[in-house]
């Protein structure tokens, strides 16, 4: 099979929020980026995972424009509640704060993200398959995979590793240049999705003597909800009857329960996960291949947009700079920036002419 090369700016591994987030951006201001995903379009868009999004982050996709359906379909909250004693005790983030969370499915910020950037011609290669990452240390990386029958070479300027905690870039970065901080908590979750309205219109977190519980949701009449369990229990110690009598134990009568058919349910251990540094010469991880955590901190989808925030503000200042002969504006520019970890990717940037110009600076 002969091996067909291709060429763009930033190559991306990973067609969740990380990834399709960082190739929006970057193109609204010019830079082109071709996304590369083993799973299918349909798989991305119907598999349901998070669905808080901070308001830093809801703000980010109106500016970006591809707020306008989570606009009119979110479900917006004002505050968070508790439950322990007996009692539900609501904290009002927009009073304390200004600010407030909205409720909208991961799968529904993919779907949005997806149609924006194929309506925009850009370049997302679904079920692309034995996909490797190559010369990222030097100055000219490369990604490798196979895609309708073919064997392609993907080159670029920079790699975005966003391909989750089990995906190739994290692994393919030499071991001793990374630092994990990993911590397994003593209990797991039983987390389910049921085909019913959810006890109340904003999260409730409960304290309960059999355990914690969190009542959340996904849509008005989609429920998602958790119980803390035994780390090495197991869902099959789990029937519906069992989850239900747990939940409605755990709520302690603040809020009346309706039961509906379970469309998912497991069990998920309780870890976090991060390591550092999270760029390794021209690759660049963001994401859930950077950093995990429990879900009920509702933080992954989050930290996602956090990282290629960042990540594309550093791609743009590097590949808008480059063209600049001037050592003194690439590094002024890129430290006003804030962009960390650049210096060193810069030093063996062509812009740089001689080593002797960094003496001046």
């Amino acid at each position: 099979m002969t091996e067909n090369k291709l060429r763009t700016q930033v190559g991306i591994v990973g067609a969740g929020p990380a990834g399709l987030m960082l190739s929006h951006p970057l193109h609204l201001e010019g830079i082109d980026s071709v996304i590369l995903e083993n799973r299918g379009r349909d798989y991305i868009e119907s598999r349901i995972r998070a669905g808080l999004i901070e308001q830093w982050a809801s703000d980010l996709l109106v500016e970006t424009g591809v707020g306008e359906r989570m606009q009119r379909e979110g479900m917006f909250h004002n505050g968070v509640y508790f439950a322990f004693g007996g009692a539900l005790h609501y904290i009002n983030f927009r009073e304390l704060v200004g600010k407030g969370v909205t409720i909208y499915g991961q799968q529904e910020v993919g779907k949005d993200l997806i149609a924006r950037r194929l309506a925009d011609g850009g370049q997302i290669l679904f079920e692309a398959s034995d996909v490797s990452v190559h010369d990222f240390a030097g100055r000219t990386p490369k990604i490798r995979f196979r895609h309708g029958g073919s064997d392609l070479e993907l080159v670029c300027d920079f790699i975005g590793g966003c391909d989750g905690f089990h995906g190739i870039c994290r692994p393919s970065i030499p071991a001793a240049v990374l630092t994990p901080y990993d911590r397994e908590y003593p209990f797991g979750w039983v987390g389910i999705l049921s085909e019913s309205p959810p006890p109340e219109h904003e999260l409730i977190y409960a304290y309960h003597e059999r355990g914690f519980a969190l009542y959340t949701m996904r849509s008005p009449t989609l429920a998602r909800l958790y119980i803390q369990c035994a780390p090495d229990d197991d869902i099959e110690n789990w029937p519906d009857a069992r989850i239900w009598q747990e939940l409605h134990a755990r709520i302690g009568g603040t809020r009346e329960l309706t039961e509906g058919t379970m469309l998912q349910k497991g069990i998920t251990a309780m870890r976090s996960f991060v390591v550092e540094p999270m760029q390794y010469g021209r690759l660049f991880l963001a994401g859930d291949s950077a950093h995990i955590q429990p879900p009920t901190g509702a933080k992954g989808m989050n930290l996602a947009l956090a990282d290629v925030r960042v990540l594309a503000r550093a791609n743009l200042r590097i590949l808008s700079l480059r063209a600049q002969r001037s050592a003194g504006a690439l590094f002024g520019d890129v430290f006003a920036a804030g962009v960390e970890g650049t210096a060193l990717l810069l030093l063996d940037d062509p812009a740089i002419s001689s080593r002797s110009q960094l003496q001046c600076l």
